[in-house]
């Protein structure tokens, strides 16, 4: 051995653990299609060396990162048939493979420019009468009118309107049922390349009126809908190439001493203006936490 000559232990190779991985965002946010995500992602790393037991770094070294959307992204939609999930995932990589990954789903709401090409809004009246017999030899008519000031709504908003119901028979009317429905038409393919569409109907809200008319009576009811936070903006096949979705309110007088009902059927239009020049601006809100402990 030469003097001088360096005898120390070839360097031993290290791994690198990622202990947790956490993804930052605002609690309970809804994203507009075309807006940004912004949050940051926190990692904890922990480099060992063997055989000899490494030096532990222990902290958090945040990871702002910033993705922008699609301004025509439909909205986030679960059905029977399919859905439209939406989710943001961090990952740590090391040279040779994937130490941590960690996802958190969003919700996305779809915009639409109805607001732009319709900027106007008109009251809305439907109206709905029928004949029946009761008794046997009995005969009378129920008349159903649904008043609105306006159809066009946005997610999350309150829809009120005042119905009026004439019963001109003998007969008591106890129940007025109310119902949102969503009718949404999909297209799609065979494998022989055949296209082939569906449509689903599916009720989003439901309310019962204890009315109580009294024969030879009228009655009006005011109601109110909140809407969901997110719903798909009513759209049709020429703006849509897999899906089209489209609103009615449905008001139902039941009789069940007539066997019969009398409905009136409002359309619904649910828009959602897309978001302006700054719609990349951070949201505010508390920060929703998913939490994972990772080790390689």
């Amino acid at each position: 051995m030469e003097e001088g000559e360096d005898v120390s232990p070839p360097t031993q190779p290290s791994m690198s653990v990622v202990k947790l991985i956490e993804l930052v965002l605002p609690k309970d946010a809804i994203y507009l299609a075309g807006s940004c995500v912004q949050g940051q992602a926190d990692y904890v790393h922990k480099t060992k060396t063997f055989p000899v037991a490494g030096k532990d770094e222990a902290g958090s070294q945040p990871e702002p990162y910033w993705e922008p959307g699609s301004g025509r992204l439909p909205s986030t939609f679960a059905s029977k048939i399919g859905h439209v999930f939406y989710y943001v995932q961090a990952s740590c990589v090391g040279r040779e493979h994937i130490l941590a990954k960690k996802r958190i789903y969003l919700l996305v709401q779809g915009t639409s420019d109805f607001h732009r090409e319709n900027p106007l809004q008109k009251p809305l009246f439907v109206e709905a009468e029928k004949k029946v017999s009761y008794n046997c030899c009995s005969q009378g008519a129920i008349g159903l009118q649904i008043q609105m000031e306006k159809n066009r709504f946005t997610p999350g908003e309150k829809v009120v309107f005042t119905t009026e119901v004439s019963n001109q028979t003998g007969k008591c009317i106890k129940t007025v049922i109310f119902a949102l429905y969503a009718h949404v038409q999909y297209w799609g393919f065979t494998p022989k390349a055949e296209q082939r569409s569906r449509v689903d109907s599916s009720a989003l809200l439901r309310q019962e009126a204890n009315t109580q008319i009294a024969p030879f009576n009228t009655a009006k009811i005011i109601s109110t809908f909140g809407l969901p936070p997110v719903l798909s903006v009513s759209s049709d096949m020429a703006s849509s190439k897999i899906m089209s979705t489209q609103y009615e309110l449905v008001g139902t007088v039941h009789l069940p001493w007539s066997l019969t009902c009398v409905k009136a059927k409002v359309p619904i239009v649910i828009a959602r203006t897309p978001p302006d020049s700054d719609g990349c601006q951070p949201q505010e809100g508390a920060g929703a936490l998913a939490r994972e402990d990772c080790q390689d």
